[in-house]
């Protein structure tokens, strides 16, 4: 990407936590619990309705159990197509 990136924080009509460049849509969240996973996994698929790519950006996950049915879900039901989430652990 050259010059600055357009950022808009909780934007547009699926509420992505950030909206880069008008098509880098990212979701984050931190330390997540399981009911977190099942929220987030709702928010991914509405926003996959405006986007065809999504970033859900997971931090400080707490147990690999809950991250990995989670990936997986989405792999199943999520990415199909062209529409893709790219899931991101730091």
């Amino acid at each position: 990407m050259r010059g600055n990136p357009k950022v808009n924080e909780e934007f547009g009509e699926s509420n992505f936590d950030l909206l880069v460049n008008g098509k880098f849509a990212i979701e984050i969240k931190k330390d997540p619990k399981l009911a977190e996973y099942d929220r987030l996994f709702g928010q991914l698929a509405r926003h996959l309705q405006h986007q065809l790519r999504v970033i859900a950006l997971v931090l400080d996950a707490p147990g690999e159990d809950n991250f990995s049915n989670f990936s997986s879900l989405v792999d199943d039901y999520l990415n199909k197509d062209t529409r893709m989430v790219e899931i991101i652990k730091k």
